[in-house]
């Protein structure tokens, strides 16, 4: 194998590593609820970097060691963590979460994407930084892409919102989470968990 093939595999495995120190925060923020989105998240990286593996002809990785480590991990969580305070913790985190998507919805129907632009804006520019913005504008992404996908203009093509296209949104959350602690690495794992779970939400408000 040439040095530029043991970089490029290195660099496509390195890109399917769990961050198995950030799930374990969240599963203890959560008390173990967030066990299923890391064992999910290992599964399928494991079987990603094992198509990189195929590619380049090295051995494939055992998932069933992976499992392993991870409910090892969940079952010291759960006996570490005080499962009455955090189970309180986490309705609030998923009551927190409901809210912002019904409320985005709200904003959606009474004013229009463009309501959720100012508002939005104004959720930016408080000097106290909450990740609320982040998950309100997560939620706006979804709408628009679903209100885009019901529209076209006179070529064909859909009609996206400018304000919430992919590479904005982006700009908006990364310098939101630039006074953070995490890591840029941390930071994309958690938005790629939190997402789909938003979308969700966002998805069962719409259809109310």
């Amino acid at each position: 194998m040439s040095t530029i093939e043991q970089i490029n595999s290195s660099l496509e495995l390195m890109h399917y590593k769990t961050n198995h120190v950030l799930h374990l925060l969240m599963t203890v923020f959560t008390a173990g609820l967030w066990v299923c989105v890391w064992i999910f998240v290992c599964a399928s990286n494991t079987s990603k970097r094992n198509q990189v593996r195929t590619a380049y002809g090295f051995k494939k990785e055992s998932n069933i060691s992976k499992f392993i480590i991870g409910l090892a991990f969940v079952l010291i969580v759960l006996m570490a963590v005080g499962s009455k305070a955090n189970a309180g913790s986490a309705n609030d985190i998923e009551k927190n979460l409901t809210a912002i998507a019904n409320f985005t919805v709200t904003t959606y129907k009474d004013s229009g994407m463009s309501g959720l632009e100012s508002i939005i804006n104004d959720c930016y520019s408080m000097p106290k930084k909450t990740p609320n913005c982040i998950y309100m504008d997560l939620s706006a992404m979804h709408i628009d892409d679903v209100v885009a996908g019901s529209y076209l203009d006179r070529t064909g093509k859909n009609i996206h919102s400018e304000y919430f296209t992919v590479t904005r949104v982006a700009t908006r959350i990364k310098q939101s989470m630039s006074t953070t602690d995490l890591s840029v690495s941390q930071q994309n794992d958690y938005l790629q968990t939190i997402a789909p779970i938003i979308n969700e939400l966002t998805d069962q408000s719409l259809l109310k």
